[in-house]
């Protein structure tokens, strides 16, 4: 017998691949019609799942060596923010990864969420975490603010018609200029547990 995670099975919902401490990835450009690739960023380590953002000439990704930015087009870099980035450990099975940071990008701000690791090596299932607020041209950073994480899943983080939103206990609206409060949404259900996580 074996434990059953909220991943599942393990051979069956949860497969481990070779270099799972230290994993190593590549992000390609192709062309839609023939297949034939146009450019690569290869050698990326711990790269975060999910990260790639795209706006316009514009590709933003994360790692646990920073922030990078490439040009959408080309791949060659524009920006990069050196830094050590961590992920947040699941709860259950206790995998980097499992909740990995949320990036989203508009038309002139990077929007990243960076994982505050705990004295129990970040394995709590509701992630501490920073957002960090970065210009889209050069990666100056602009604001972080605190953000929760949600059970077992990312930190949720919108950005609709010019409004920024992030989830967590009680879900809030942050300007985006400054990570201000702007207002909170106040949960009045205590039970049971939603999961609003699913969407993902």
């Amino acid at each position: 017998s074996q434990p059953f995670y909220g991943g599942g099975f393990k051979e069956g919902y949860d497969p481990e691949i070779k270099d799972k401490e230290s994993p190593v990835s590549g992000i390609l450009a192709l062309y839609p019609k023939t297949g034939r690739q146009l450019w690569a960023i290869r050698g990326i380590t711990n790269y975060t799942a999910g990260s790639l953002s795209i706006k316009g000439d514009y590709a933003v990704y994360q790692a646990a060596n920073g922030l990078f930015c490439a040009n959408a087009r080309t791949g060659k870099s524009i920006w990069a923010k050196t830094k050590t980035i961590v992920n947040a450990v699941g709860i259950d099975s206790q995998t980097p990864g499992t909740t990995p940071n949320t990036v989203v990008i508009t038309d002139d701000k990077v929007f990243a969420v960076e994982s505050i690791p705990s004295q129990k090596g970040g394995k709590g299932a509701y992630a501490k975490n920073n957002l960090f607020a970065y210009a889209l041209k050069d990666g100056k950073e602009l604001w972080h603010a605190p953000i929760l994480g949600n059970y077992q899943a990312p930190s949720d983080v919108f950005y609709v018609n010019g409004t920024l939103w992030i989830g967590g206990d009680n879900p809030a609206q942050l300007n985006p200029e400054t990570g201000a409060v702007v207002r909170k949404i106040v949960q009045q259900m205590t039970g049971p547990m939603g999961h609003d996580r699913c969407y993902r």
